[in-house]
């Protein structure tokens, strides 16, 4: 999963790796993550949900090659 995160772009990166604690091992809520980001929730969700979009979308191709 980490060479797909590469594919991101640094704003993306932090939010992933902060929300799911890839680095610390301590996953946050969307309210924590949003106020980490300046972000509202729902603007966090929608954000979420493309990154997620994205990296299942790489996953995919890196699997089937």
């Amino acid at each position: 999963m980490y060479f797909c995160i590469r594919e991101l772009s640094l704003r993306q990166r932090r939010i992933i790796i902060y929300k799911y604690g890839l680095i610390d091992n301590v996953e946050k809520t969307i309210r924590e993550t949003a106020r980490n980001f300046n972000l509202n929730e729902r603007d966090l969700e929608k954000e979420e949900a493309e990154i997620l979009k994205i990296l299942r979308k790489k996953m995919n191709e890196n699997s089937a090659a």
